[in-house]
Parts: C-alpha cells; sequence; structure tokens
C-alpha cells in the first residue's frame, strides 16, 4: 500500500455516511451533491486499498476497517478544531464549539451557570449541551464528539484512554417545604425521620440504598417510601404541598433552598460524598475555550465545595 495521504475532507465525509447511514443523507446533511459524496469516499477507498462500507438495500454499514478508520478520525477531527479554536484565540477573537456531557443532577444546576458564565467573557462560542447516557457519553468522549463530561463520577474504572477530575464532593442532604413542622425543633436527630414519608428513587437508585443504610446502621427501619419518584418538578410539587422528606444532592435544590421554599434539615447523612468532577480524554490537549470552561467550573465548585453549610457529621 501507498503513502496515506488523507485529508480532513474525506475523514468527515467517512463520518458523516457513517452518522446518517448512507451517501445521500450524508449529502443532504453537508449542504452538496450526492456525486461529490461518493467520489469522496471512493478517492479514500482507493488510497487505503479497503471498503470501508456494505451498501444494503437498508442502508450502509461500516466495515472493520472502516470502524477502525472512524474512531481515530473523529479524534483527528477533534483535534483539529480545537487548534482552529487555538488559533482564533491567539489572535483575540476565540470562538469555535464546545460540547459538553451532562449527567443527572449537574444539569440543572452547575453546568448552566458556569456556561452562562463562560458565555459572558467568550460570546462567539457556540455551546451543545448533550443529555445522553452516561456510558453512550464516554464513547463519543473517547472519539472526540463530546469535549468533556460533568456529574457525579462513578466508582468503576474508566476507560484507559480516559481520565476524571474531581472538582467538590457533594453529599446528600435531606430536604422539605419550608415550615414543615420538623423545622420547628431546636434539636433534630436521623430518628426523628424515622415515621416521616418519604419522596424517593427506586431501589436500583444510590441514594436510596445509601439511606436505607444510614437508617439500618442507627437501628431503624427503612424510611417509609410513600412516593417513588425521580422527576425533579414532580418531587419539588409534592415536597411543596406536603410534610413528605426526599433525600437529594445540594445542587439538586439550588434554586428552590435559595428562594426559601425549600430547607435543609440538619440532619447528618455520614458516608454520602460523591466526587462531582469531568471526564474527558487523556490524550487530548485542552483548546483555551475548553480551558475557560474548566475554570468557571472549578470557581463554582470552590464556591459550592463539599464543607459549605453542611450540617456537622456529613
Amino acid at each position: 500500500m501507498s503513502r496515506m495521504d488523507i485529508s480532513p475532507k474525506q475523514l468527515r465525509t467517512l463520518a458523516a455516511i457513517a452518522d446518517h447511514g448512507g451517501v445521500a443523507a450524508a449529502a443532504r446533511a453537508g449542504h452538496i451533491s450526492q456525486p461529490a459524496v461518493t467520489r469522496t469516499l471512493r478517492d479514500l477507498e482507493r488510497r487505503l486499498e479497503v471498503r470501508l462500507f456494505t451498501r444494503s438495500p437498508s442502508g450502509m454499514t461500516l466495515t472493520a476497517a472502516g470502524e477502525a478508520l472512524l474512531g481515530r478520525a473523529r479524534r483527528v477531527l477533534a483535534e483539529l478544531a480545537a487548534a482552529e479554536h487555538e488559533i482564533s484565540a491567539l489572535r483575540g477573537a476565540a470562538r469555535g464549539r464546545l460540547v459538553v456531557g451532562t449527567l443527572p443532577f449537574m444539569r440543572s444546576s452547575l453546568v448552566p451557570v458556569a456556561v452562562s458564565r463562560f458565555l459572558a467573557e467568550y460570546p462567539k462560542v457556540e455551546v451543545t449541551l448533550v443529555d445522553e447516557s452516561y456510558e453512550a457519553m464516554l464513547q463519543r468522549v473517547s472519539s472526540g464528539e463530546i469535549d468533556l463530561i460533568v456529574g457525579t463520577l462513578r466508582d468503576e474504572p474508566l476507560p484507559p484512554d480516559l481520565r476524571a477530575e474531581v472538582l467538590f464532593r457533594d453529599p446528600l442532604c435531606v430536604f422539605a417545604r419550608s415550615g414543615h413542622p420538623l423545622l420547628a425543633r431546636r434539636r433534630l436527630a436521623l430518628r426523628d425521620l424515622a415515621g416521616a414519608d418519604w419522596i424517593l428513587p427506586g431501589r436500583n437508585f444510590r441514594q436510596r440504598r445509601q439511606l436505607e443504610r444510614i437508617f439500618a446502621d442507627a437501628g431503624l427501619p427503612p424510611p417509609h417510601t410513600s412516593v417513588e419518584a425521580v422527576s425533579l418538578s414532580t418531587i419539588r410539587t409534592l415536597l411543596m404541598e406536603s410534610d413528605r422528606l426526599t433525600v437529594a444532592s445540594r445542587q439538586r435544590f439550588r434554586y428552590e433552598e435559595t428562594a426559601g421554599d425549600l430547607r435543609v434539615l440538619p440532619v447528618p447523612l455520614p458516608g454520602t460524598r460523591r466526587p462531582i468532577g469531568i471526564v474527558t480524554r487523556r490524550d487530548a490537549l485542552p483548546s483555551p475555550i475548553q480551558r475557560a470552561l474548566v475554570a468557571q467550573l472549578n470557581a463554582l465548585a470552590r464556591d459550592t465545595g463539599e464543607d459549605r453549610r453542611l450540617p456537622a457529621g456529613s
């Protein structure tokens, strides 16, 4: 095989066909002619001396060689985009695009605030927030389609090409509506919550298992769960309309607490601090705009940090 001179245009064409399932759809998405896409693909396959797609009536699927090339192609294109962003920043005209994966709880608090502050400084940058499963977003970080993920870091090891950075550690707290009878007590202990009705997620959720463990360790029966729910708006309404309690990250009800609608009961939940952080590709050199967004996240993390207004013993 001769020396491979592969152009960014060919790599973009490969990715477009893979993303859209065929030449015609890729041409429409790129606002170019179908023959032009076909010629670019054929030229790439000739240079590599291998078929990159199999054709069928239902569309085009990558061959093993195509799969191997696509993963590296996405990373090359991501690095080229980062280089363009860096050159723009050196010219004093920072522009470009950041793709940020968001995990639950950070979607409604930390990430929107950081993005808003970032865009005030870099108004010409486009930010895309992605809300997908953790596993799907990890794959897209590896391929260079997502620049970073922000949220709760998992216990299981990351793939070797990714790395995690902890921003802060976030404990679980017990939330109730303002005016809840328990808030009138001068002192509160875990046993005072034993008779309450709770709004909790299903048993497969970590925070519920943690709360049940804490009750068991204290010799108390499991919390009485009258409603199982995960929707933020549903839980908020149920809390406001009743004397039920819930357990959640303090970040999840940040605005409701600031507005005075919900309050944190001063009952510590030991062992519930979860690492909140970012996941990026290990070998990727972050662009100036990515570094600027991470700086905003770190600044917010310092304000939000693990010891901020926590019940003693958390």
